[in-house]
């Protein structure tokens, strides 16, 4: 039997917002690893071209208690099995907001989740005030995908 959670998750997997993106191949569903299951899911966002970049970035989502709080996610090695060693993240701009959200150093969780406030694990005690931003259940996982691939396509991106 599937969770709320998991019932939500799969009606916006299959909403015109997420397919609308996997036809633009703004981002694709990937299977691995495949041995992981909910509350995982993982995706791969497409990147802008740059020296060192991969084409797309593999992205683990923790969709626990999607809906009813924010998801956390963080780039993902398909070949250690485990959150991609920080010093492969993906580099930006000095001072840009790409930078920050993909930031390895000077929180409690590097490189294991989005210095985001969308992001559960960057969220718990941060108090981003700034309603544009606040995270709020109507939040689906199109959305989380197309933050990132504006990010990954922005002239802040700099590749790995």
């Amino acid at each position: 039997m599937s969770s709320n959670a998991q019932r939500l998750l799969e009606a916006d997997l299959a909403d015109a917002a997420f397919r609308a993106g996997l036809l633009r191949g703004d981002w694709a569903l990937s299977g691995a690893p495949a041995h992981l299951a909910w509350p995982f899911l993982f995706t791969e966002v497409a990147a802008a071209p740059r020296p060192n970049g991969p084409e797309r970035w593999l992205v683990r989502w923790d969709a626990t208690n999607y809906g009813s709080g924010p998801i956390t996610g963080g780039f993902w090695d398909a070949e250690t099995n485990a959150f991609l060693a920080k010093e492969k993240w993906p580099k930006a701009r000095p001072g840009s907001v790409v930078a920050s959200v993909f930031k390895t150093e000077g929180w409690a969780a590097p490189a294991q989740g989005f210095y985001h406030p969308w992001d559960r694990t960057a969220l718990a005690g941060h108090p981003w005030t700034d309603p544009l931003w606040a995270w709020k259940p109507e939040v689906t996982i199109a959305e989380y995908n197309a933050q990132f691939h504006r990010w990954l396509t922005s002239e802040d991106y700099l590749g790995q």
